[in-house]
């Protein structure tokens, strides 16, 4: 069993690293790792207390490497999250600096008028957004979404539906799914109709003209 469990994790995350690597992605291997930890552990009990204790000093501290160096971030973020416990910053610095959402959005909720609506392009973390948003062009009889073909094409789908802006994260735009169809049509309609308001990398806000 613990054999099957070795390879059938190998297995996985050689499929892993080439298909999709991705930190949440790996969660399925996680149960079966245990598992052969566990097992290990075990037959560490087992040995004679001259082996068993030094073996198990290596294990604790690898434990403890991991729990304080290793997740989550490092000892920069530790000390990060201490400073925002001890009120030495404030907790909107310290998620400025963490997390890359954070500073689009809220140039947008600052800035934006209440009443914009948004079509967001390639970004699934869109909590901090306090606007109306899309991020998919869904069908009239609601069968799937659309697919545009052409910029101007883009550009009627998004006035039928009241959008004022585009908000794209160029960064998705070089993996392996980003590439070809967005970055031509944003391309097309660029000079014509679309003005940049926001452009700090990975993030570029337009307003649209229509």
């Amino acid at each position: 069993m613990i054999k099957f469990i070795l390879y059938y994790s190998l297995a996985f995350f050689i499929i892993w690293v080439i298909r999709s690597p991705i930190k949440r992605r790996l969660m399925p291997l996680f149960p079966l790792l245990s598992i052969m930890v566990g097992y290990v552990i075990f037959r560490i009990s087992e040995l004679r207390k001259f082996t068993k204790i030094p073996v198990f000093m290596i294990v604790i501290l690898a434990l403890v490497f991991q729990m304080i160096y290793i997740a989550p971030g490092g000892l920069g973020k530790i000390y990060q999250r201490i400073l925002v416990f001890a009120g030495l910053t404030s907790q909107e610095e310290y998620i400025l600096k963490n997390e890359e959402t954070y500073a689009v959005y809220r140039y947008i909720n600052r800035n934006l008028s209440p009443d914009a609506k948004l079509y967001i392009l390639n970004d699934p973390r869109t909590f901090y957004c306090d606007r109306p948003y899309i991020t998919i062009i869904l069908r009239e009889d609601g069968r799937g979404y659309l697919r545009p073909r052409t910029g101007t094409e883009l550009l009627a789908e998004l006035k039928e539906r009241g959008v004022s802006y585009i908000v794209a994260n160029r960064s998705v735009w070089d993996s392996q799914y980003g590439k070809g169809r967005y970055p031509k049509l944003l391309e097309e309609i660029k000079a014509d109709y679309l003005r940049v308001l926001y452009d700090k990398y990975p993030f570029i806000v337009f307003q649209i003209h229509y």
